[in-house]
């Protein structure tokens, strides 16, 4: 591809993202592999999330442990530096000629040249968490040009576990560079040796609603037996729309991983009526996952179902064919014979048929009781006695019937009644916005007050006072019952040696701690790992005197340590 073909606007993202796919792969040998041993896959494109989709590759430690070498896939430039406690933790990505960009997450290390220039930055910030990106940055000089030049199988540092990571391994991605969607690594020629087809483990049938919304008629565990999957009976259901869903996982010999599926087609009387391709999705787009799989079933421990019909609120570019959104309409006595296909890149496939008859009751509709109807693309504002909850336009993916109550009292300990909104077992896409008053808050903790789950867990909404300081405005992503409390308890820390500390709070998660170390009072450098609790000061960057940690909450309380 050449390169003037990716001077497009970043509302062409799709068109872009589709053109370089078309094209999959570029030359045999545009690509090498990252790591030197063969890759053993722990996540794959597109595997589900609660509220995103797995947007690269997960590559397995050789040794099961931290330090395995890391090298580029081809030529190109360091575009983007990013040191963090939690997410990708130690990250870099890498612009190539032909349009792509590369992104290698969870580093243990860098390889030195980049590991002294992220020093740099660490002490000129004078901060942990850092980002380094975009030609305006100390990554490109419009003199010399890019810092980092990188030639195809160049050393990067060392494969880790770093930000939210549980095990050694890399995160691999690849993107348009132009912006960042992100598309399937293994669409490309990659050393994968795969000849396992996907496990379909359960079929989920349901009936769409009025409204867009389903419900669940029934599930049936499936056998697997070579490239075939069967129920082993006919699925009876009611007449009227009928959708299905998909249980399925990705397995590759050598490995455990229950990985995710790259296509699933689905066949009604041997004619498609869905096909799903995990192939590209933006960053944009990946909070819609909550519309494309059954979110009841998996907050309700029953897994993860792939849904093959589509939500009115669900913008998904992923589904490439859908023809009445992926429902099926029965009659009363009608059948259709339905052939359901996962697949992986590899060729790997396994088939489920099986017939559905619309033999049973027809089902009525019963609406729940409810205090406000909700519409996809509509935005509302909701009184909640004394206190506002405003509604995006994308909040909700289909029709949904709200109720909310508010208490007659406050609970002990908390500052305001318990505002209980919606069903927690339905998604929020775009997060509401809920105002409470102040009133009953003293003026000197209006600063420290916190929205919580009623009852007072240990759960701290994001939220930000208002001007004046008579409300507090929390960002809610999830239904539930919530309450006003105040946060006066400093955080702990805890030395487990003269350099490195554990950092605990009651309300702030870890991840949200804000800590400095100084040395006879000058900043130093120190780590934090957010799924440990851990600080660990650089003893390379140390000279002689005290040590001081000093660590704040969300609510401004502060702790400090002094170490000799």
């Amino acid at each position: 591809m050449k390169h003037d073909t990716l001077l497009l606007t970043v509302g062409l993202w799709l068109v872009l993202a589709k053109a370089v796919l078309a094209q999959a792969p570029f030359d045999a040998d545009y690509y090498r592999s990252p790591v030197d041993h063969p890759i053993k896959l722990s996540g794959t494109f597109g595997e589900l999330r609660q509220d995103h989709f797995h947007m690269g590759i997960d590559v397995k430690s050789a040794r099961g442990v931290a330090g395995d070498k890391l090298y580029a896939v081809a030529d190109g430039f360091i575009s983007r530096l990013k040191v963090s406690a939690a997410g990708y933790g130690n990250s870099l990505s890498i612009d190539h000629p032909n349009g792509t960009r590369s992104l290698y997450a969870h580093l243990d290390s860098y390889a030195p040249a980049i590991q002294a220039f992220l020093d740099s930055v660490h002490y000129a910030e004078e901060r942990f968490e850092i980002e380094v990106a975009g030609e305006s940055s100390g990554l490109y000089s419009t003199v010399r040009g890019p810092r980092f030049p990188i030639t195809k199988g160049q050393y990067l540092g060392t494969m880790g576990n770093t930000g939210s990571s549980f095990g050694a391994h890399l995160h691999f991605e690849l993107r348009v560079a132009t912006n960042d969607a992100a598309f399937n690594p293994l669409l490309y020629d990659f050393a994968v040796t795969d000849t396992r087809a996907p496990e379909l483990r359960e079929l989920g049938v349901y009936r769409r609603l009025p409204g867009g919304a389903t419900s669940t008629l029934d599930r049936f565990k499936l056998t697997n037996l070579g490239d075939s999957a069967s129920l082993g009976e006919l699925v009876h259901v009611p007449p009227g729309e009928i959708g299905f869903g998909l249980k399925a996982y990705d397995r590759q010999q050598g490995t455990r991983n229950l990985n995710g599926v790259f296509q699933i087609e689905s066949r009604c009387d041997g004619a498609v009526h869905w096909l799903a391709k995990y192939d590209t999705v933006a960053y944009e787009q990946t909070r819609f996952i909550q519309a494309h799989y059954d979110y009841p079933a998996k907050l309700g421990g029953e897994g993860y179902f792939y849904r093959l019909h589509r939500l009115p609120g669900d913008q998904l570019n992923l589904y490439k064919q859908h023809p009445h959104e992926g429902f099926i309409e029965l009659g009363f006595g009608e059948s259709r014979m339905m052939s359901i296909t996962a697949s992986d890149p590899f060729g790997n496939a396994r088939t489920l048929q099986f017939r559905v008859v619309a033999d049973l009751p027809a089902a009525a509709d019963v609406f729940p009781s409810y205090h406000h109807v909700l519409q996809p693309d509509e935005p509302v504002t909701i009184s909640l006695a004394d206190a506002t909850l405003d509604v995006p336009a994308q909040a909700v993916y289909t029709t949904t019937y709200l109720t909310t109550t508010v208490s007659d009292t406050m609970a002990a300990g908390a500052y305001s009644r318990c505002y209980t909104i919606g069903d927690e077992l339905e998604p929020i896409h775009e997060a509401l916005s809920l105002r409470v008053p102040l009133v009953d808050v003293p003026m000197s903790l209006r600063s420290k007050a916190y929205l919580t789950t009623c009852g007072g867990d240990d759960f701290r909404l994001p939220a930000k006072l208002t001007t004046g300081s008579t409300h507090l405005q929390a960002r809610v992503d999830a239904w539930g019952s919530y309450e006003l409390h105040v946060d006066t308890n400093p955080p702990v820390i805890k030395p487990l040696d003269r350099y490195t500390y554990l950092l605990e709070d009651d309300i702030t998660s870890a991840r949200d701690l804000h800590y400095r170390v100084t040395q006879n009072g000058a900043w130093v450098l120190a780590s934090f790992d957010a799924k440990k609790n851990r600080l660990a000061v650089r003893r390379d960057k140390l000279g002689t005197g005290k040590i001081q940690v000093e660590v704040w909450d969300e609510a401004g309380n502060r702790s400090q340590v002094i170490r000799g």
